[in-house]
């Protein structure tokens, strides 16, 4: 599942940093989440990103390696036009619901659409791909008829 996921980063052309990444079979270790990240910035013990796993789901793994991705690349101009873009109070006010913090929403943007594996006329499905355009800068190959 790993060598998969970052394979879809690899064709999209999204170089990950190093990352450590550990499975549980229980939330405990993802402090009650189904996953987690911690960048190695914010943790003066850590040598790289650390990535946990608490439900073993491929969508979930795709997402935790967005938010490191996301970290590494995504600047602050960026950041700002997608949380105007949706209409967000913020990138990652710990006030606002979870779902509706804009570093969430990236991840889950970016997951979505890497997980995408053919063409649709979905309007909701365009959204994402138009999103992980503004995030990324990347149209990927099967998506590239959508108009954004």
């Amino acid at each position: 599942m790993v060598a998969e996921a970052i394979a879809q980063f690899d064709d999209a052309g999204m170089e990950l940093p190093a990352l450590q990444i550990e499975f549980y079979d229980s939330d405990r270790g993802c402090k009650g989440h189904a996953g987690l990240f911690v960048a190695a910035s914010w943790d003066p013990e850590a040598v790289v990103d650390r990535i946990t796993i608490c439900f073993h789901h491929r969508l979930i793994l795709l997402h935790e390696m967005a938010h490191a991705w996301i970290n590494h690349n995504v600047n602050d101009v960026t950041r700002a036009a997608f949380v105007e873009h949706w209409g967000l109070n913020g990138w990652s006010n710990l006030d606002d619901p979870y779902a509706d913090r804009g570093i969430e929403r990236a991840a889950q943007t970016i997951a979505f659409t890497l997980n995408q594996n053919k063409a649709t006329k979905s309007e909701a499905v365009h959204r994402y791909i138009c999103d992980f355009e503004l995030l990324t800068g990347f149209t990927l190959e099967i998506h590239t008829k959508v108009d954004c």
